[in-house]
């Protein structure tokens, strides 16, 4: 926290639940559901009460049990239970039963309660009540194994939820910055929808842009062996990491747009104009009402320059740069300096001088392997479209060229291909069909006189 205060990233201030005095996690748990327990404790229907923490069982029914006496439909009765659904005993299931529904999870948590390591409320609340007082001295590193202690005891409830957040409030407190993402990470993972999601994604956000700072003087894939406040490699790929996490986790929130523009700006700023490019896309996309949109339409129309490897490959980024150009000259007319505009328009000038350098390389291309109706047909689009530019001379000259010749080349191996024509049978004459056949014009008509009937 105070690497960050001194780095200027944009220090935030605590998350409500660690500001003040600290209410113990026990009374608050018993102050929300003081009511549950009362409506459910069986005092209140004349049974003896349940003793905390113990799970009720199943017995069987007897007179003095007022369930049994009222022939209570609800009430479980072993009786009425099938013996062989309750055996789960290794003799009755079969060997392929035993070997699917083995669980190396569920074996180490049966062995963890066989020694003493299970689920146990009382204490994981006892724990908890400590990590507080311990974080109200500011001894976070004691208060962060302790808060870890009590997720670990009481799980899949609230009371870890709040444990593993205040872990990695604690850890981010000592500047443990990869520990506090971590834990972040794993409480989201977790708890998809944690109450805490708001304060997370401002940590991370902080988090993010202090690795990007540090990591704008080390190489992708640095080791880091001293600095606990930075990741052990690859401190750009951790902070693009940690923006997308802001964005993925947190779609709609306030800081989405900033991190989804942060990780288009830290590929631009390592020379990655494919992924920048494809980030400031999703800016504009997914982002129509952000404050970045024409930083975003700025940036993402160079990188998709940068990106661009000459005329002798695909020619889509440059097509997808003019029309961004083209966006910005319209929509944020108002908004940009005029300084800014002439800019965009001088860029919108190179692009045309480049797809017309690339219309005549295509053209030419066609010119060398003597396909010249195809050349023709790109040279017609250099002299149409970029008439002005110095690629359009050289066009006309080429059409003055090719005018005369045959758009497609000679068949070099005509010779070998009769041969094959002349080889292979021809097919047979159809039959001719039934019926009075045609007289040729040359040949005199036969008529036969009729025969006298007699």
């Amino acid at each position: 926290m105070a690497m960050l205060c001194a780095q200027g990233v944009g220090c935030i201030t605590p998350a409500p639940s660690v500001q003040g005095p600290l209410t113990p996690y026990s009374a608050l748990y018993s102050a929300q559901n003081a009511a549950a327990i009362a409506s459910a404790d069986p005092a209140s229907h004349g049974a003896a009460p349940a003793v905390p923490g113990s799970h009720p069982t199943s017995t069987a029914a007897s007179p003095a049990d007022p369930g049994a006496a009222s022939g209570d439909p609800y009430r479980y009765s072993p009786a009425s239970v099938d013996p062989d659904l309750l055996d789960d005993s290794d003799e009755k299931r079969s060997l392929w039963d035993r070997v699917t529904s083995y669980s190396p999870k569920k074996s180490f948590n049966a062995f963890k309660e066989r020694i003493g390591l299970g689920p146990d409320e009382a204490l994981a609340r006892q724990l908890y009540t400590d990590a507080d007082h311990l974080f109200r001295d500011k001894q976070y590193a004691e208060a962060a194994k302790k808060y870890k202690q009590a997720g670990k005891r009481w799980p899949d409830s609230q009371l870890q939820e709040d444990a593993l957040f205040m872990a990695a409030e604690c850890y981010f407190q000592i500047d443990r910055y990869p520990r506090a993402s971590d834990t972040y990470t794993v409480l989201l993972k977790k708890y998809d929808n944690s109450r805490h999601l708001d304060m997370i994604v401002k940590r991370r956000f902080a988090i993010g842009r202090y690795w990007e700072q540090r990591g704008k003087d080390r190489a992708m894939m640095a080791f880091n062996f001293t600095d606990k406040t930075i990741p052990f490699w690859d401190v750009t790929g951790n902070t693009v990491a940690v923006y997308e996490s802001i964005r993925m986790d947190d779609p709609t929130g306030p800081l989405a747009d900033d991190a989804t523009m942060a990780t288009a700006t830290t590929y631009f700023l390592k020379g990655r104009y494919e992924d920048a490019a494809y980030h400031y896309d999703l800016m504009r996309t997914e982002f129509p009402q952000s404050e970045f949109q024409p930083q975003a339409h700025l940036l993402g129309m160079q990188a998709k320059l940068l990106s661009y490897q000459g005329p002798q490959y695909d020619g889509k980024p440059l097509d997808e740069a003019k029309k961004l150009a083209s966006s910005i000259q319209t929509q944020f007319a108002g908004q940009l300096p005029k300084k800014e505009l002439d800019n965009v328009a001088q860029t919108m000038k190179a692009i045309d001088a480049q797809i017309a350098e690339r219309d005549w390389s295509t053209g030419e291309f066609y010119y060398n392997t003597k396909h010249y109706g195809a050349a023709r047909y790109y040279y017609d689009q250099v002299v149409k479209d970029h008439p002005q530019s110095r690629f359009a001379d050289l066009a006309r000259a080429r059409i003055d060229q090719v005018k005369d010749k045959p758009p497609e080349p000679a068949n070099e191996v005509e010779w070998l291909a009769s041969k094959f024509r002349r080889a292979s049978p021809k097919p047979a004459s159809p039959a001719p069909a039934a019926g009075p056949q045609a007289v040729p014009q040359d040949q005199p008509a036969i008529v036969r006189q009729p025969q006298d009937q007699r």
